[in-house]
């Protein structure tokens, strides 16, 4: 999958207590948040959520089938984390920080450009 992250719109290095899918109060997205969009979840899926696991349609995410939701829980944190971590880093630069997501989403087949 391809798909964008708008820098004026990217919600990054303010740690995980104020990190979200999509963040309603000012509209900003993790670099997951531009990801959902990509997959065509919807913005009301994605509000205000910290983590593709709490979205309704989980399995949009990634190949979950034949899982029952612990092991799908268990999936998504594992792919899904390490972005976290990354994106939420408080002391990165964004320089950086975009080299390794860019890296890390081309890990799991998906190509990723900064605009």
């Amino acid at each position: 999958m391809k798909f964008e992250i708008d820098r004026k719109r990217w919600l990054r290095g303010e740690g995980p207590s104020l990190s979200a899918l999509l963040r309603k109060s000012d509209g900003k997205m993790c670099c997951l948040g531009f990801k959902a969009k990509a997959l065509g979840i919807a913005d009301a899926d994605i509000t205000d959520k910290g983590h593709p696991r709490s979205t309704r349609n989980c399995e949009q995410w990634c190949d979950i089938a034949g899982l029952d939701r612990a092991a799908v829980f268990e999936k998504l944190s594992d792919i899904y984390n390490p972005f976290m971590m990354v994106n939420d880093d408080g002391c990165v630069k964004d320089t950086k920080r975009e080299e390794r997501l860019i890296k890390m989403f081309a890990d799991i087949g998906d190509e990723v450009t900064f605009v």
